[in-house]
């Protein structure tokens, strides 16, 4: 079915879910437990490598998109929530995600007393959902989505599955991913496209700390990314910083700014610069492994992504367990990234880059990593990282794992304690190559724990037993 013709039939989807009894959540309450289909397969009886197989291709679209980091993670974080709604009438210990993810309305629902066929409702959303994520303009590429759900529907009708339950499941699954798309609609993404471009960094007459873009022709990378919706965050300066005139409730490490010698702050930057002329041979892998620039990668989230890939794969983990563990885990990133970036163009502190040329006498430096168009405070990659290790740890546990990310381009792989030996590297990867102070690494690693945290406060995958509740 062409692009075209599964669009048209997707809308009609939509429409036929707002007059049909049928597809509706209006009784169906919070739980699984109130919409559970007992006469379809369970979710827990399929592999979670059918997941595995989608975030690969996804990750290699956003990387090929050159996709920036921001952007991917909200990406990731509205598939996580698109395959974990598809498949939840199937899990009966989990509970929806509505009413408890921001401004989140009720989502459509199987009837519970017809056949529905899990896969095929999981490859129509992920296929429907990814196009939209993509904004449906992959560049020369789309058939590797028609390819990708052709060749899944087929496996499951060579699995016996009937072309009534086919029909009916690709239906609600198309259904269920427009009504995903009508709420990320809401989140004001597109309300920060034009002001991005045309952004105009504060001036720095006068104010030699603030930040402006590093090299000629730069533009600010989402300058107005925390003012997003979060997913579990109420605003992205819940999870903020304490740095005049930013707020939160991470305390911060950042010296005042002085050009000093003696100052702290002198002393922090020539810390990075010192460390730029004395990086040893594994500090400068290290630096280029987590680097995950976008257009060579798909992205520090994507990166975390591939890690849970890896670990769909080792653990062999069911469907069930896999898609709780990629929304929560994607979502938590989602709102580190904007509570970071709220941070970023509250503080506009300057770059190393920038200060190592203006006020140590080193005009020509070039840091080992490139530096990228926002304000240094604070460091992206370190608040990802966290959050996503946060959320892993609790609920995979402490355990050492290899990360395979970065073999594809010629990096071997890297062997963990846990997640966050893995975080903590990440985030010290930005000192080595250069472009952070080691109380940006430091501070947005607070914020990316928050983050984590606030997913797994606010949000409840798991139905509340009769123990629990009672509690």
């Amino acid at each position: 079915m062409d692009m075209m013709h599964r669009q048209l039939f997707a809308t009609f989807a939509l429409a036929a879910w707002l007059i049909a009894p049928s597809c509706t959540s209006k009784d169906a309450g919070t739980t699984a437990e109130g919409f559970y289909n007992s006469v379809s397969t369970p979710t827990a009886d399929y592999s979670g490598q059918e997941i595995v197989d989608w975030m690969e291709l996804l990750y290699y679209h956003v990387a090929n998109e050159k996709i920036s980091p921001p952007q991917a993670a909200r990406i990731y974080a509205y598939a996580g929530v698109i395959m974990y709604e598809a498949v939840l009438p199937g899990m009966p210990a989990y509970q929806t995600l509505s009413g408890q993810l921001n401004e989140m309305p009720d989502l459509p629902r199987p009837d519970t007393k017809l056949e529905y066929d899990w896969l095929t409702v999981f490859h129509e959303a992920m296929y429907q959902g990814i196009n939209f994520l993509l904004e449906r303009n992959i560049t020369g590429e789309v058939e590797t989505l028609d390819d990708m759900v052709d060749a899944k529907l087929a496996a499951r009708r060579e699995a016996g599955v009937t072309e009534e339950v086919m029909a009916r499941s690709q239906e609600y699954g198309k259904t269920l991913a427009l009504a995903v798309e009508e709420w990320a609609k809401t989140d004001r993404f597109d309300k920060t496209r034009l002001p991005s471009t045309t952004y105009k960094s504060p001036s720095r007459e006068g104010k030699p700390e603030l930040w402006e873009p590093t090299d000629f022709g730069q533009l600010p990378l989402e300058p107005l990314w925390g003012t997003l919706r979060p997913f579990a965050m109420a605003e992205g300066k819940t999870c903020g910083i304490n740095y005049p005139p930013s707020e939160g409730p991470v305390a911060s490490t950042l010296p005042e700014f002085s050009t000093d010698p003696e100052s702290d702050f002198y002393k922090a930057v020539y810390a990075v610069y010192e460390k730029d002329q004395n990086v040893t041979e594994d500090e400068r892998i290290i630096a280029l492994y987590w680097a995950d620039d976008p257009g060579e990668t798909s992205t520090p989230p994507g990166h975390w992504v591939y890690i849970m890939n890896n670990m769909v794969r080792s653990r062999a983990m069911k469907l069930d367990e896999a898609v709780e563990m990629y929304a929560l885990t994607s979502m938590a990133m989602a709102d580190a990234v904007i509570a970071v970036w709220y941070t970023k163009f509250q503080v506009n502190m300057v770059r190393p880059k920038t200060y190592v040329r203006e006020f140590m006498g080193d005009p020509d430096w070039e840091p080992w990593v490139e530096t990228p168009p926002f304000p240094e405070y604070a460091s992206g990659h370190s608040g990802f990282s966290a959050a996503a290790a946060t959320v892993l740890t609790d609920l995979l546990g402490d355990q050492p794992f290899v990360d395979s990310t970065h073999v594809i381009i010629g990096l071997p792989p890297r062997v963990y304690d846990n997640f966050w030996a893995a975080a903590r590297e990440a985030a010290e990867s930005r000192h080595y190559g250069g472009i952070h102070y080691r109380a940006g690494i430091e501070d947005a690693l607070g914020q990316g724990k928050c983050a984590g945290e606030t997913v797994l406060g606010k949000v409840k995958t798991r139905r509340p037993t009769e123990e629990t509740a009672s509690k």
